[in-house]
């Protein structure tokens, strides 16, 4: 069952296309990365895909069912989580932040305290537990604004660029923090990056937009190997944009062997 599927999605502001989607479908489990130069439109198709942007044109099916007809909006929202690039953290406590979601679910007391607990230490921030959100390094907060995300299990996981503006080796502990939660959930995951990095070691396929459009989808290795224009294959870096010009060189110039073999044999 595909979790998530949009069709004809369009976003119109003052005149001005700001998005349009024909068709995108998320797979499950998976991690598909939205790549694409600032105002590409990354953001946007997070916002409309999880119904928190409106007024937009089109369909989104959640699980086969069209959101607002076949399949109520409130309780998709319930079904999924959004993390956005500045953590939106409540004036209270870590835990309370993390807890808030499992509140507004109902989940009891007792299940409310394992469940955030059990986050808090997949994301090392247990000692926090007490502390208020708002007096936290933006390391710390980026952990409690994905522990709280998290701890819902959502279906789908949004996530709107929230490894940027850290230093590298908090990065790199809180992307390690999460590939393991990546690997312990059933979730299936929509990162807006403009990151390379992030793409080769998180994504399982891409979907490139500019100027609010798709320019191509697809796997991560497959995008890489054959990339459609050389922005694309300019933002893997310039060894991909060589390697393509070399194959299609070598194949040009098999073609050319080939076709003089031709001639002579005959």
């Amino acid at each position: 069952m595909v979790p998530l599927r949009v069709e004809g999605l369009k976003v119109v502001r003052n005149n001005k296309k700001i998005l349009e989607i024909s068709e995108l479908e998320l797979r499950e489990k998976e991690l598909l990365c939205v790549v694409g130069p600032n105002g590409a439109g990354k953001t946007t198709l997070l916002l409309a895909m999880s119904c928190l942007m409106k007024p937009f044109s089109g369909k989104i099916f959640f699980m086969g069912r069209e959101i607002g007809k076949e399949f109520s909006e409130m309780e998709y929202k319930r079904r999924i989580s959004v993390v956005f690039q500045e953590p939106l953290l409540f004036n209270t406590t870590v835990f309370e932040n993390v807890a808030s979601g499992l509140r507004i679910r109902g989940f009891r007391k007792k299940e409310i305290k394992e469940k955030v607990e059990r986050y808090l230490d997949l994301f090392k921030i247990s000692h926090l537990s007490g502390r208020n959100a708002h007096k936290l390094s933006g390391g710390e907060a980026k952990r409690v604004s994905l522990a709280r995300a998290c701890v819902i299990e959502p279906h789908i996981l949004f996530l709107d660029e929230p490894f940027s503006s850290l230093d590298l080796n908090i990065k790199e502990s809180l992307i390690h923090d999460f590939l393991k939660l990546k690997d312990l959930t059933n979730t299936t995951f929509v990162l807006a990056t403009h990151d390379r990095e992030e793409v080769l070691r998180l994504g399982d396929r891409i979907c490139v937009l500019s100027d609010g459009n798709i320019l191509q989808v697809g796997k991560v290795e497959e995008v890489m190997e054959n990339p459609r224009d050389e922005w694309i294959a300019s933002f893997f870096g310039i060894d991909a944009v060589l390697e393509r010009k070399v194959i299609e060189k070598l194949k040009f110039f098999n073609s050319f062997l080939f076709f003089r073999r031709s001639q002579v044999d005959t």
